[in-house]
């Protein structure tokens, strides 16, 4: 069996979601084809006078450098890597993430699976903040040449990759895109039994769009005084937290049976899951909803539109997504039954031909043995 060394700044036996999931799902699908080397976390310690420096300089609203990714700390993982490295096969290498590894030059074959370039990060999660662009330009350079070195780059999303052949002007004929998949089981059949119970599921409730998601979900209650929100994740305000229809479960940990079981019921009840969110790379949770029959409403942006087929398994609206917008769409699903049950056959359909681990796993190891 071909040798791989697996190298993460996150430990594998974590399957929360987010990035521990995705760490967790890809190690455990590329054992399944390859004889599997774990080395992480690799991840020093920020520099307590670099951060500090930085917030200053954020309070005094001056450019700041980005520290978590300073040339010293980039330095001391390069270093630590290439210690771990030492007593290791001269194995193909497969890097989950791309940023913290720019300063460490392979001499074998490398892999990288990510979710988007460091430039689409600052552009989606830190706009409005002020960086310097002598800093961001240097770990844009250093990143720009590892990819473009990389024997293949697996994006988790068409945009993803979009926006990296394009922010960083590379041909990307490395690039591949081969999707997400969900945590959460996928059951044998669609069990929803009516109600319209809309589902939001966040650990960030005002940049994944909470509040518009509320206050869509407040118009459509008017019209349907049987509707009903659960907030899953990241808790609202208590004004909202006591609107009648709305429960709040708080945040549910998937490696908790407990939680977990709680999280499957609910998408089990679940009408429709609403997604308005302004900052986002790709999100698992389309993918967990679609398991259970519950389409999406989320926004034509980021890696969305590769896990939505609009109008068929659930609603893509243009950005910003508006109130009025995302009520008539939650409207519409609720006024179109027919359509809307069909909806869900497809949700599930599509999830389990493009939205697996088990399917993103064929696709990373059969472009990796069809490269070595």
């Amino acid at each position: 069996m071909q040798k791989l060394t697996y190298i993460s700044n996150l430990a594998v036996n974590k399957t929360s979601g987010g990035g521990f999931g995705v760490n967790a799902a890809t190690f455990a699908s590329l054992q399944s084809e390859f004889d599997v080397k774990y080395i992480g976390p690799v991840s020093p310690v920020v520099r307590e006078v670099e951060q500090y420096f930085s917030k200053v300089q954020k309070l005094l609203r001056l450019p700041r450098n980005y520290y978590f990714y300073s040339d010293s700390r980039l330095s001391q993982v390069r270093d630590e890597l290439q210690l771990k490295l030492a007593t290791s096969l001269k194995a193909p290498l497969f890097f989950h993430g791309i940023t913290p590894w720019i300063k460490y030059k392979p001499e074998v074959a490398y892999f990288v699976h990510t979710d988007a370039c460091f430039a689409s990060y600052v552009d989606v999660f830190n706009n409005g903040e002020i960086f310097r662009k002598k800093d961001i330009a240097r770990i844009i350079h250093l990143e720009r040449s590892w990819l473009d070195s990389a024997t293949a780059v697996f994006f988790r999303s068409t945009w993803a990759m979009n926006e990296t052949v394009r922010l960083y002007e590379l041909a990307g004929k490395n690039f591949h895109v081969t999707g997400v998949g969900g945590f959460a089981d996928f059951p044998e059949h669609d069990s929803y039994c009516g109600g319209y119970n809309f589902v939001f599921i966040s650990k960030e409730f005002i940049p994944k769009g909470g509040q518009v998601a509320v206050d869509a979900f407040l118009k459509v209650q008017q019209v349907y005084p049987e509707a009903t929100l659960t907030i899953i994740g990241d808790e609202p305000s208590a004004a909202i937290k006591e609107r009648p229809g709305v429960v709040c479960t708080g945040m549910l940990w998937k490696e908790k049976q407990v939680d977990k079981k709680s999280f499957q019921h609910i998408l089990t009840g679940a009408f429709a899951h609403i997604h308005p969110t302004t900052k986002d790379t790709n999100t698992l949770v389309i993918a967990e909803t679609s398991y259970y029959g519950c389409p999406s409403i989320a926004p034509l942006a980021f890696g969305m539109a590769d896990q939505i087929v609009d109008g068929e398994t659930g609603f893509l609206l243009q950005t910003p997504i508006e109130i009025e917008d995302l009520k008539n769409k939650m409207l519409w699903m609720i006024e179109h039954e027919e359509i809307y049950l069909k909806m869900r056959k497809q949700a599930r359909a599509y999830a389990r031909l493009h939205q697996t681990w088990e399917g993103v796993g064929k696709k990373i190891s059969s472009i990796i043995q069809h490269t070595l």
